[in-house]
Order: C-alpha cells, then sequence, then structure tokens
C-alpha cells in the first residue's frame, strides 16, 4: 500500500505554531487522518490524540476551565482533535486552550467544512491558519506513477477521482462497491 505525499505537507509544517489551532479541513476519505499520522511518526512533540466522535474523548473538553486542561494537557505540546466538528463549543474550547495553556500547539480536523468553520470562525480569529486537503492532485499521483501508467489510469480518476482508498482496488467492480 502506497502512502501519498501529500502536497499540503509543506504548509502544514509552517503553518502549525505554538498557541495558535491548524485547521485541517477535507472531504471524508481524502486523507486527513492519514497526513496526521505521517507527520507524527517523526514528531518530537509530547501528543494527545482525541476524536470528536468519541464521546469519552469529547467529555474530557466538557468542563471549560484552566484546571481541568492544565490536568489534561500537561506535559504535552500537541493536542490533535479529529471530527472536531462533532465537539459541542469547540471554538471556544480551543480558544480558551490557546489562551491558557503556554506553548499548546493545535491540529483540528473535519470532515464537515461548513459545521467546522462555522463552530471555529469567530472565536478563533487571529488565532488559526486552515489547510483544505483535497482528493489527490497528479502531482501527488507522480510520485509513484510515469507517463504512461497516468495515462492509463486517467480514465479511472475521471470516474472516480482521486481519493486515495481507491487506489488500492484493482477492479472497477471493487472501486464502484467502496464508494
Amino acid at each position: 500500500m502506497n502512502y501519498y505525499k501529500r502536497a499540503v505537507l509543506a504548509d502544514f509544517h509552517s503553518k502549525l505554531k505554538p498557541n495558535k489551532v491548524l485547521i485541517l479541513l477535507g472531504a471524508r476519505r481524502v486523507g486527513k487522518t492519514q497526513l496526521i499520522r505521517k507527520y507524527l511518526e517523526n514528531a518530537e512533540e509530547k501528543v494527545l490524540q482525541l476524536n470528536g466522535e468519541d464521546v469519552n474523548d469529547a467529555r474530557l473538553l466538557e468542563e471549560r476551565s484552566l484546571a481541568n486542561y492544565s490536568k489534561l494537557l500537561q506535559n504535552i505540546s500537541l493536542l490533535v482533535i479529529d471530527e472536531a466538528q462533532n465537539i459541542t463549543d469547540i471554538g471556544l474550547i480551543l480558544k480558551f486552550i490557546v489562551d491558557t495553556i503556554d506553548g499548546i500547539k493545535v491540529i483540528a480536523t473535519g470532515s464537515s467544512m461548513f459545521d467546522l468553520a462555522n463552530k471555529l470562525g469567530e472565536p478563533l480569529v487571529g488565532r488559526k491558519s486552515t489547510l483544505y486537503l483535497f482528493p489527490l492532485a497528479q502531482q501527488e499521483f507522480q510520485q509513484f506513477e510515469n507517463y504512461k501508467q497516468t495515462t492509463e489510469n486517467l480514465e479511472t480518476r475521471l470516474l472516480y477521482g482521486g481519493y486515495p482508498e481507491l487506489t488500492h482496488y484493482e477492479s472497477w467492480d471493487e472501486k464502484k462497491k467502496s464508494i
């Protein structure tokens, strides 16, 4: 299984700063979680990963107090929240965290661009950077393909798009069943 180095990776590194939130937005299945996993493989920060779809993780963030977040983020320099749009008041929570926990870096991902952008916009003015992750672009496919392979794969990509998961299926039937 190939991992496609994403074109946004350079921006990802440059926009991840202390006391700021890096928001990674994109449709489902474009590789947001994989991009973060790849980044974390080489990260030297101490990381806390939470998932907004996990009610236990969401509960950890409910109490908006310095005492709660200081305890939760003790010795943590990078907080990663996947599917952040599922957490009630996520914008206010992240604002409080980056304003009160010195040096913390935050990555928040979301599949629902509209929901996450609305929930984060106002509270995080001046405290966030946003990256959009789209399906794979041709420059990303070029890492593993030559011109002949690109030409052969053109019809499939036009029909199914450049979603990373689809590159792992050999037949048209497998691709159809996965979407």
